[in-house]
């Protein structure tokens, strides 16, 4: 009797003390964001005229960390986008990554799973709205759904060099496949009732990295990234109702300056598919500056153009202005974990969500529309 409850007692310690062990390794991080918005013109990234509170993104993300070499990391997420197309695809709550790190003792490390995409300056952390001058990262470059994903299934191998110089330069490499959500409106010549698909593109055989190069100027750095790949189904890249299967190539160029009281920052998209020859490219620029304690004044700018796009109905190539967006925005930061933000958006573009959209004759219409949202991160 005494012997069992002496073994129950030290076993019950010793499942006190692992649990303990296990707490002290568990942390818990999250962000939250809600939202109104507005638009005037057109309905746009799910914004309808009449407005909508329907707009939000929220994470939790575990990070448990099992000793000082290996880690484990896990992300659900919850994202609503007004009346957008792609909610059709959107869960209650999603994986958002789920990664295995071994990190080795010469600054080599490695991960497999589901994985960020190290791409230019947002890609990692593309919702997370105290960090973000906007609700949202810049279209022209990050897309929403589309050529760029947040994560990658598959495996990314990452070293630093020069870590003792001014120049420390910051490598990482991937492998992997993805999937990306393009939608299009499609009218009833008869009904004139308006259908829109959602579809899901794979890329697979995917290779990409990215190098980021701290230079000697406090707060200023220099990145490149790329990946290839070769696409397939959905919309675009079927052989029934697209272009074909094919391989592309991307390059981007990112200029991050960033000081206590202002931010300069701009980045550079090409892409190229080979198959039908058509090539786009990508720019915006953003800057912020600390008007006083807690606000911030930031300005923004983007455009996005594809060059000899095939329109398959009208047997034609075509230049497509794609897209225009011009944006000022003010912050107030209450502290470094809660931002209130208020912005405004002129936008051109052939990315209206009411309509169908003829690309070899249609010109980009003009909206405007405006997001009120309280973001908290912990």
């Amino acid at each position: 009797m005494f012997r069992r409850f002496v073994n129950k007692l030290i076993f019950n310690l010793a499942f006190m003390s692992a649990c303990v062990a296990a707490q002290s390794k568990l942390n818990i991080h999250g962000y939250f964001s809600q939202a109104f918005a507005i638009s005037q013109g057109h309905q746009i990234f799910g914004i309808p005229e009449q407005g909508t509170s329907d707009y939000r993104t929220m994470a939790l993300q575990f990070r448990y960390d099992a000793d000082d070499q290996n880690l484990i990391i896990m992300q659900i997420s919850h994202e609503r986008m007004g009346k957008s197309p792609i909610m059709v695809l959107e869960e209650g709550l999603k994986l958002d990554w789920a990664i295995y790190q071994h990190s080795f003792s010469n600054g080599l490390s490695f991960k497999v799973g589901k994985i960020q995409i190290p791409f230019g300056i947002f890609n990692e952390i593309r919702d997370v709205g105290t960090l973000l001058p906007f609700y949202r990262v810049p279209y022209a470059s990050y897309g929403e759904g589309n050529y760029m994903s947040e994560t990658i299934n598959g495996i990314s191998v990452s070293y630093s060099f020069f870590s003792e110089s001014g120049w420390k330069i910051d490598f990482t490499s991937y492998l992997g496949e993805w999937k990306w959500i393009e939608w299009a409106a499609r009218e009833n010549p008869f009904t004139q009732k308006l259908t829109v698909l959602v579809e899901t593109p794979q890329i697979r055989n995917v290779f990409g990295g990215q190098w980021w190069f701290n230079t000697p100027v406090d707060g200023l750095r220099l990145g490149l990234a790329g990946y290839h790949g070769d696409i397939s189904g959905g919309l675009s890249f079927s052989e029934e109702t697209g272009i074909g299967k094919e391989n592309i190539n991307v390059f981007h160029f990112s200029v991050d300056y960033e000081q206590t009281d202002f931010f300069i920052r701009s980045e550079h998209t090409r892409y190229f598919l080979k198959e039908n020859d058509i090539f786009a490219f990508s720019l915006y620029g953003q800057a912020g500056y600390n008007i006083f304690k807690g606000m911030w004044l930031n300005v923004q700018a983007g455009t996005y153009k594809a060059i000899n796009v095939p329109i398959p109905l009208l047997n034609i190539r075509s230049d497509i202005d794609y897209y225009e967006d011009f944006a000022l925005g003010l912050n107030y930061f209450f502290s470094a974990q809660l931002a209130l933000k208020l912005e405004t958006h002129w936008n051109k573009s052939l990315i209206v969500e009411e309509k169908m959209i003829n690309f070899g004759k249609d010109k980009p219409f003009g909206t405007n529309y405006m997001i009120l949202s309280l973001s908290t991160s912990f």
